[in-house]
């Protein structure tokens, strides 16, 4: 597991990239990667907690997927072998239940088609406001 700084430093190192190339790679500012690269904002004294945009970001310009920076800084594990097969037999157990119901769907009369679907809407947004609230 590695630091967030030393990531940077060591990819900037390796592409022989500036403090501001780097930055404008990011769309994030040199000072901020400055920050991040001393671990400590100079205002405070504090360590630099970036956020979830920010950490997107700037793993556009590591050249890596959030997800990828996200298990390089030890936040999240990585897929074993076992949850990517768990995840292709979900995704396919789903695949195959929206099949079959656009197979359903597809032999039905216009009329019957349109009232499905404003029942479909009625509760994706009853579903949707609920969570709101």
């Amino acid at each position: 597991m590695q630091t967030l700084a030393e990531i940077i430093k060591e990819y900037r190192s390796e592409h022989n990239l500036s403090l501001r190339e780097f930055s404008n790679l990011c769309g994030v500012s040199h000072t901020y990667i400055d920050k991040i690269e001393k671990n400590r904002d100079p205002r405070n004294g504090k360590a630099v907690e970036p956020t979830l945009d920010m950490l997107e970001k700037m793993s556009f310009g590591l050249n890596l997927t959030l997800k990828e920076l996200l298990t390089k800084l030890g936040k999240i594990q990585p897929n074993t072998q076992q949850d990517d097969e768990l995840l292709k037999k979900v995704n396919s157990k789903e695949d195959n239940e929206v099949n079959e119901l656009i197979n359903r769907l597809a032999s039905l009369d216009s009329d019957d088609k349109n009232a499905i679907k404003k029942m479909i809407d009625n509760a994706y947004y009853k579903a949707v406001n609920t969570k709101k609230e």
